[in-house]
């Protein structure tokens, strides 16, 4: 049971990450860090309302989703600018 939750949550953060990778090309860095900043903050002032255990995992699972997303897309610009905020790619 454990095994196949686990599993779940892998695929579904690497869905997530392939998602925020293609909105990150499609519509701008920036964009897209504004997306996730709140989707994370959204969903997680949502989880601290959740009214029955179900509702409330379901709300860490998005919570984690998009701090996956956040993460990528801090990656990616942390990884194209140089010391001097200078980005390599447009």
């Amino acid at each position: 049971m454990f095994l196949i939750a686990g599993i779940v949550l892998v695929l579904v953060l690497v869905l997530i990450f392939i998602l925020f990778l293609f909105m990150l090309c499609r519509i701008g860095r920036k964009k897209t860090i504004l997306i996730a900043m709140l989707l994370l903050g959204t969903i997680g002032l949502g989880t601290a309302f959740a009214p029955e255990y179900y509702t409330f995992i379901s709300l860490r699972f998005a919570v984690a989703a998009a701090a996956t997303g956040l993460y990528m897309c801090c990656f990616v610009i942390g990884t194209v600018c140089d010391t001097h905020g200078q980005c390599f790619c447009y």
